[in-house]
């Protein structure tokens, strides 16, 4: 027996037999090749190329077929990276010019990248490093004569079905073939908790564990519990005897959670989901979710080479009205910039870009675009109830303005003969100070409010999130950002405009009984999360959660807050579901 341990990305638990994806030996065996060898290289990769691109298209049909035609966008950017002429001219010229061998070619472009591609000129590429990493895997694996096998055909294998994958990473392209053909759970070397395939894990509840060496021989079985971030290979009897208990003890949790309904007398509590894909969308229903509460709809403009049309956008959102059943959905205008570029995107060089053009600055900096944007919004008012929400408002000015493309939006669509209501609900993104400070002057301009706690905080703090030498200043659980939001609901109590929180601390089962203190009663999260806040806000009262408040904002650090949300929690919640949620906690 043998456990590793990695860090979790998709929660789960998974037992089965433990199969490598793919065994390529990455050490180059020639670096130079004869200048008469240059022809049959160069046929190699081109070869190699065309089975890539089967691969990618067959995934991107396979996708669209789990998820719909508009969810191909996720595979398409890799068969473009193929057609691009600076990849395949890059690789070639590296071939011709040592010459060398395909598998140093590749290595050395791949060093380019990796040094130059935020100078790089071809803009699709340098936003594209990682989709530009998968596709020179997948050529590299079809480049092998003894390894064609391990291709489309091997995707088929009935050995997958049940089984747990290792691979140094998994492209989405396989990724689609391998859930499509039943694996239970995937184990990497390298997985970015951001990719694609994270986030397609997460959607479809496949639990992920990375940062994990090639563990022991294939085909044993093994145990993955990204809960407590082990694999276990070779169980022995008393592991197994364990791992069946406690996966019956959380799948009895689970359906507890599903299933569960209120127990006081907060009826006002409404849950929504967070939504980028369709794949998210999927399980709202199932977890009786009261609607969508922000979708992201610049996840596929990201992706796009050129402005996505108003039918393609239309498109890409109503798959994912479809996956969710229509229900009530709030989308979220184009919150581009900072570190989110297409590129078709007109942005100049900024010095800081998170505090540059983005969210509804750069959609009024670019009208023609917005009123596209907005139009295919609003179509959607055909299909199920719609609301608008603004990111990274500042000023009132904004709002005005966006409402008057608002309008006109409604009125051509109106006049090309959609049946679209006379108004749209619209409302705004409080992750600004100067919006949160200054946000009753919002209060006749909005229909509602959405805290959007991940860039308030940082905002707040001065930090940056994603920076680890200040990332324990940028916590939500720090006093100065529990005053704001204490303000922020305060306000909107009593100027009757409707609040909720979309932020990632409305996913955090531990920080909720604050927000419940607050006052806050509407809460839009991943939608993984949503039965167990739906277990741990039926165990509050309101008088409980208001002295929790009180006692955390007499606070002087986030620790003393997390320790006294903690002790919070294990007070209400039995021992057995308090262990439940600590584990799922790092997940």
């Amino acid at each position: 027996m043998k456990t590793s341990y990695g860090l979790s990305i998709s929660s789960g638990m998974a037992r089965g037999s433990l199969t490598h994806l793919h065994e390529e030996d990455n050490r180059i065996q020639s670096i130079y090749i004869s200048k008469q060898d240059v022809k049959t290289e160069l046929e190699r990769f081109y070869q190699a190329c065309s089975y890539a691109r089967r691969e990618l298209e067959q995934s991107a049909q396979v996708l669209a077929d789990m998820l719909g035609e508009s969810q191909k966008f996720i595979i398409e950017p890799q068969i473009l990276i193929l057609q691009d002429s600076f990849f395949n001219n890059s690789i070639c010229h590296h071939i011709e010019s040592g010459p060398y061998s395909l598998e140093y070619a590749t290595q050395k472009f791949r060093e380019e990248v990796m040094s130059s591609f935020r100078s790089v000129e071809d803009a699709y590429l340098r936003e594209r490093m990682q989709d530009i990493f998968s596709v020179i895997a997948i050529v590299l694996k079809y480049s092998r004569s003894d390894t064609l096998m391990t291709t489309l055909d091997a995707y088929r294998s009935s050995e997958l079905q049940g089984s747990i994958v290792y691979a140094n990473d998994i492209a989405p392209s396989e990724l689609t073939l391998l859930l499509a053909n039943g694996i239970v759970g995937a184990v990497t070397l390298e997985t970015s908790p951001l990719s694609h395939t994270a986030i397609l894990c997460k959607s479809l509840e496949i639990p992920l564990l990375t940062g994990v060496e090639r563990p022991i021989q294939k085909n044993s079985l093994a145990i993955l519990d990204t809960y407590k971030g082990t694999i276990t290979v070779d169980p022995d009897a008393q592991m197994l005897e364990l791992y069946e208990k406690r996966q019956q003890r959380f799948m009895k949790y689970k359906t507890q959670m599903v299933s569960s309904s209120f127990l006081h007398s907060d009826s006002d509590i409404s849950l929504y989901g967070n939504v980028e894909i369709a794949a998210e969308a999927i399980h709202l229903k199932e977890y009786q979710a009261k609607g969508i509460g922000l979708l992201r709809s610049e996840f596929m403009v990201l992706q796009a080479r050129s402005l996505p049309g108003f039918a393609e956008q239309r498109e890409f959102m109503a798959s994912i009205l479809q996956k969710a059943g229509y229900i009530s959905t709030t989308i979220r205008t184009l919150d581009v910039g900072s570190d989110k570029v297409a590129e078709f995107m007109d942005m100049t060089s900024e010095a800081n870009p998170a505090l540059g053009l983005r969210g509804i600055r750069y959609s009024l900096a670019h009208p023609e675009e917005f009123l596209i944007h907005l139009k295919a919004i609003v179509s959607l008012c055909e299909l199920a109830p719609i609301q608008i929400m603004l990111p990274m408002v500042s000023m009132p000015w904004e709002v005005v303005k966006a409402r008057q493309y608002l309008h006109q939006a409604i009125r051509e669509l109106q006049a090309e003969g959609y049946h679209v209501p006379d108004s749209v609900p619209l409302g705004i993104m409080v992750e600004t100070p100067a919006c949160a400070l200054g946000i009753e002057r919002f209060a006749h301009l909005a229909d509602f409010f959405s805290v959007g706690t991940n860039d308030l905080t940082q905002y707040i703090m001065a930090s940056d999130r994603g920076n680890k030498c200040v990332g324990d200043l940028c916590s939500p659980y720090q006093p100065p950002v529990l005053e704001l939001l204490q303000r922020i609901a305060d306000a909107s109590k009593s100027m009757a405009v409707p609040v909720s929180v979309c932020g990632e601390t409305a996913s955090d089962i531990f920080y909720l009984p604050l927000l419940h203190g607050m006052g806050y009663r509407s809460f839009s999260v991943r939608t993984s999360t949503i039965p167990e806040i739906r277990v741990v806000l039926s165990g509050i009262d309101s008088k409980r959660s208001r002295y929790l408040v009180e006692q955390a904002l007499r606070c002087s650090s986030a620790e003393e807050t997390i320790q006294l949300c903690d002790n919070f929690m294990a007070e209400i919640l039995s021992a057995e579901l308090f262990e439940y949620v600590m584990v799922n906690r790092t997940c």
